[in-house]
């Protein structure tokens, strides 16, 4: 009876030493599986980034093959915007821009890198037309023309290095 009940304690301890391994093991394996999904989520990733550089690309070489003047399409409200605010019409902004080839007075970027139309340019003071500016441009030049003489004074300064 005693040889019975030592194999009995040692088919129990080895039962429990395979529960713990299986248990182990199930953890290993879904450790596993954390990794590659994690793997796989980074990877998609990748690719993800690689593929929208070139969808970019390719819209812009579609917009680039379509004519410049499908981009000066105006509807009634712009038009009607054109002509109280600057004092001009379509035809005088598309002979404009057709004079500056679609591209920004200031930096020479064609218009056909951004999303909108060139915006109008225009002395504030006497309301004459100076050309068809990019965005940045057009925004740099309105911060610039506020605070003239503080950038100039700033400028003016000895270097203090």
């Amino acid at each position: 009876m005693r040889e019975n009940y030592k194999n009995h304690s040692f088919f129990i301890a080895r039962r429990k030493a395979n529960v713990e391994r299986r248990r182990l093991e199930a953890e290993q394996r879904k450790e596993r599986e954390k990794i590659r999904r994690a793997e796989q989520r980074v990877l998609e990733a990748k690719q993800r980034r690689e593929s929208e550089p070139k969808k970019r690309r390719d819209k812009k070489l579609k917009r680039k093959g379509k004519l410049r003047e499908e981009y000066l399409i105006f509807s009634a409200a712009s038009e009607f915007s054109l002509l109280i605010n600057y004092g001009i019409t379509i035809e005088q902004y598309k002979k404009l821009f057709k004079i500056q080839k679609g591209c920004c007075a200031i930096c020479g970027r064609n218009q056909l890198v951004f999303k909108n139309r060139l915006h109008v340019d225009h002395d504030h003071k006497t309301n004459k037309i100076r050309g068809l500016l990019c965005p940045g441009c057009n925004n740099g030049l309105g911060i610039y023309e506020k605070n003239k003489n503080r950038y100039r004074r700033y400028l003016q300064k000895d270097k203090l290095l």
